[in-house]
């Protein structure tokens, strides 16, 4: 949204993606840049990343229109085995965050 600082849209997102609510953003992370293509021309997405608590523990929620199909709670102990198929990107901010 555009008049939403970044933390705020962060948390409006996990929760809209997830349902998960009762945020706290504990740190930034990296920033991270990957390319899309929209309305056949290529455009470069600068996307921000928190490190987030929660005391939440209702249901989990996936965002159907956004493609998310499965949202589920893990053990941190798992999730390297996790990011074997995950973009490099994302990688990297998962590994630094645990």
């Amino acid at each position: 949204n555009k008049k939403e600082d970044l933390i705020s849209a962060a948390m409006r997102e996990v929760y809209e993606e997830t349902n998960v609510g009762d945020l706290n953003v504990k740190k930034p992370l990296q920033t991270t840049y990957h390319l899309f293509k929209s309305n056949r021309r290529y455009k470069l997405k600068k996307t921000y990343w928190y490190f987030m608590e929660t005391t939440y523990d209702g249901l989990l929620v996936p965002q159907i229109e956004e493609n998310i199909e499965k949202v589920i709670w893990v053990d941190k102990n798992i999730i390297p085995s996790l990011m074997q198929n995950a973009y490099s990107n994302i990688k990297l901010i998962v590994e630094k965050a645990i």
